[in-house]
């Protein structure tokens, strides 16, 4: 938050720069298993 708040305020600010800006980023994936039928399950022992 406090990067994003940085580069919102330099973009507003008069005059030419460039810059690079780095984020760090988490992204979370979730896969809803909730209609997956039995059949489809198939378990290796080994």
């Amino acid at each position: 938050m406090k990067q994003m708040s940085a580069a919102l305020i330099d973009a507003v600010k008069v005059g030419n720069r460039k810059a690079a800006y780095s984020y760090n980023t988490y992204l979370r994936a979730y896969i809803d298993l909730s209609g997956l039928p039995e059949e489809d399950v198939k378990v290796d022992e080994a």
